[in-house]
Order: structure tokens, then sequence, then C-alpha cells
């Protein structure tokens, strides 16, 4: 092992991870906004997420990038948003069985590991194969974290996300009823299911709590006290209609007629 990686076992664990991070096939990634293009070997990260992955200090974490670079084993293409880490010569660590990484398993090889006795510089412990392959064998248990699409929020992300998202919509349905109960007065309640599935529809469509409640105070001004007033109802508001409703434009009151007798001067 004539590669000077295998005298620093920090380094090397950087390394190990790096591998297991890359990406086994061209694919995309999203980035905030921005579309990735990811060719095998390559994986986006940044210093703080790496470091956190790592249990190490942020900047210790960019300083062994940065020399494992200097090494011309990884290149490192940074932006203000991330830094895209390629593996340099990735293909040779897919293919050889004497390699770390067999492209079959992606398991550190037996052979490789009874390699790596390598001695921690601080400490003065040594690093055994042993050790190393504990440490591989936890890494490849939890691959998925690793590989191509580890950067994409978890299963468990997104089932948060989404029972945030019903809560969100559970919460507008009472605001937008109360309102239209005391506008109209009337009784509707916010847990029926017609009512719920037709504010469901116009929120999708990009409306707001404010749309609805201008919509309800607009049908208010022109159907209260007419023969339209039964309308104002879940179903003909919040229906396919909706949008035309909200374009229109609220009936202004009548001005109340002065009080002329009142004012009468007797001359």
């Amino acid at each position: 092992m004539d590669n000077p990686i295998f005298d620093n076992p920090n380094l090397l664990r950087v390394w190990l991870w790096c591998l297991l991070k890359a990406s086994y096939e061209h694919h995309q990634q999203m980035v905030g906004l921005q579309v990735v293009d990811l060719e095998p070997g390559q994986f986006v990260t940044g210093r703080f997420k790496g470091a956190n992955e790592l249990g190490i200090n942020s900047s210790t974490f960019y300083k062994y990038l940065k020399t494992l670079e200097k090494m011309e084993m990884i290149n490192l293409r940074s932006s203000n948003k991330m830094t895209i880490v390629t593996i340099e010569n990735w293909r040779k660590y897919q293919v050889e069985d004497g390699e770390m990484y067999q492209q079959n398993n992606n398991k550190i090889t037996t052979q490789t590991l009874e390699k790596l006795e390598v001695m921690d510089s601080k400490s003065n412990n040594k690093m055994t194969p042993e050790t190393i392959e504990n440490w591989g064998k936890g890494q490849v248990e939890d691959k998925e974290v690793y590989q191509q699409n580890n950067n994409k929020i978890t299963t468990k992300e997104q089932q948060s996300n989404t029972n945030k998202n019903n809560k969100k919509d559970k919460n507008i349905y009472i605001p937008i009823i109360d309102y239209l109960n005391e506008k109209a007065n009337k009784n509707f309640r916010p847990t029926t299911k017609k009512t719920q599935s037709l504010i469901n529809a116009r929120i999708k469509e990009g409306f707001t709590l404010d749309d609805f409640k201008k919509v309800i105070d607009i049908k208010c001004s022109q159907w209260l006290d007419t023969e339209m007033e039964k309308y104002l109802r879940p179903e003909t508001l919040f229906g396919t209609k909706f949008e035309g409703y909200l374009n229109e434009k609220q009936k202004q009151k009548a001005p109340e007629p002065s009080n002329w007798r009142g004012s009468d001067r007797r001359l």
C-alpha cells in the first residue's frame, strides 16, 4: 500500500465516504431550484453537510477534501451553493476485485482490508483491518444513504411534509366556512367532504384564503335579501365559477335617505 492516505486514518475515512457517496450512473439531482447533471463517480455536497455526516468540524472536512484533491484522488468544482466532487479514475475502483469496492456489491473486499493496518498519529492506536471492516460494513448496510439518490428527501421526511400539508389544508376549511356562516348567516360545517373537495380544488389552482373571503363578500353583497340568497352556499360559491366571481365587483350599499324632515327649518 504505497499511497500515503493509509498513514492517516481520518483522511482515509473521508476518502471511503467519498467512494460511498459517489453516483453509480448518470442522473440528475435537484439542488435548490437548480438541476445538476451528475456522471458516475460524482456527487454533490457542501462543507457543513459533509461535516455533519462524518461528525467532524466543517473546516477540517474541507481541508481533507482539498488534501484529496492535491493527491489527485478527487476533483472539486465549487460554487456559492454547492461543491461537485468527482472521483478521479472512478472506474478502476468498480472493476478490479482487489480494489476497495466491487461493481456488483459495492463492498470493501477482505483482500484490501487485510492491507489496511494504519497508525493514528495522535493516539498511537492502530486501526486494524477488523476496525476498518466493521466501519465499512456499517456504511454498506446503510448504503441507501450514500447512493445516487442520497440527497433526495427521505420517505420519512416526505411523509412528514405530507402530514404538514394535510394539516395546513384542514386548518383552512374552518376560517373559510366560519367566514361564510358569519357573512351569510348560515350554518355550514367545515367537515363536509364535498365542501372540503371544492376548497381543495380551488387551492390547487392557486387561490388563497383571502380569495375565498373576497368571493364571499362579493356574492353576499349581491345576493343577500334577494331570491339568490339560497345560493350562498359552498357548492355554488367555491365551484368552477369561482374565478369569475372573484373578478366581479362588490355591490355598493345604497346610501340611506337623509332625514329631510328633521332638518326642515321653519322660516
